[in-house]
């Protein structure tokens, strides 16, 4: 279950929430595609409990897990909230829990994009903007473990973490990969060039991106 573990822990740490006291842990998100994957890994862990929230015209599902499986996600160090989200020590020790991390993290946050520039080179990246530095940093070195090098720069308020290049997003693919099939696939096309002229040539203009957020 180290997999598995570090994989809520990843997603907790990118867009999930742990009650003050401890009973309990959720995670929103408008994305049914991410709701699934949510509730099949929650579920392994305890009764989940899913239901569904409206503001300003947008719908979203709260996955929800109460009782001792919280305790065992949360002993783990695991720490949620945009400045306060962190890295558990176990992922630097434990390759498994590490792999289902950093997968989980690039599941329920980060953006890909990618562009056709004027001399023709392609250029593919995958990005995560946040305000906690410091969690970047962690990630950036968890990265750094399994051979994916990244930029990290600020922009603004936030901090970047950037992986860039096709070498690069495909070893991340090979060791790491990702959960979510709309995101595999188009980061796969990306990658592809082939699939990658099909995508670009008829919707965009030169240095205009094609790009794919986590909700």
């Amino acid at each position: 279950m180290e997999f598995e573990t570090g994989y809520v822990c990843g997603m907790l740490a990118a867009k999930g929430r742990v009650n003050e006291k401890g009973l309990s842990i959720s995670l929103e998100t408008a994305d049914q595609e991410l709701v699934e994957i949510a509730k099949r890994f929650l579920s392994l862990f305890g009764e989940i409990k899913i239901r569904q929230r409206e503001r300003n015209g947008l719908k979203t599902s709260i996955v929800m897990l109460k009782g001792d499986g919280v305790k065992a996600l949360t002993s783990r160090g695991i720490k949620t909230g945009r400045r306060e989200w962190n890295v558990p020590s176990e992922a630097f020790s434990s390759e498994n829990f590490r792999l289902g991390f950093l997968r989980a993290f690039f599941d329920f946050s980060g953006t890909i994009k990618f562009r056709l520039r004027k001399k023709g080179q392609k250029e593919r990246v995958m990005k995560i903007a946040s305000i906690n530095e410091n969690g970047l940093r962690q990630v950036r070195a968890l990265l750094d473990i399994e051979g994916v090098k990244v930029m990290l720069y600020k922009s603004g308020k936030s901090c970047v973490l950037e992986i860039n290049g096709k070498n690069n997003l495909e070893i991340f693919l090979k060791k790491i990969g990702l959960e979510k099939r709309s995101k595999k696939e188009l980061l796969e096309k990306a990658l592809d060039p082939v699939e990658f002229e099909n995508l670009v040539s008829h919707k965009l203009h030169t240095n205009s991106y094609l790009e794919m957020k986590s909700s």
